[in-house]
């Protein structure tokens, strides 16, 4: 809900529980790991899931 209310959020950001390991604690901004921004890595997860799950999705 706060990313789809708050103004001024950063794009490309992670937002979610702050506390250890984000599984709890208040909402923020959140560590993003440099392979989620990476497109050749998401494209072969993207690819892997939809075999695995049998499932086609054209995005």
């Amino acid at each position: 809900v706060m990313c789809a209310t708050e103004d001024n959020l950063k794009q490309r950001a992670y937002y979610g529980p702050t506390g250890i390991m984000n599984f709890g604690g208040p909402v923020g901004q959140c560590k993003l790991e440099p392979f989620v921004l990476d497109r050749e890595a998401t494209t072969k997860l993207w690819a892997l899931s939809e075999k695995e799950t049998s499932l086609s999705w054209s995005l």
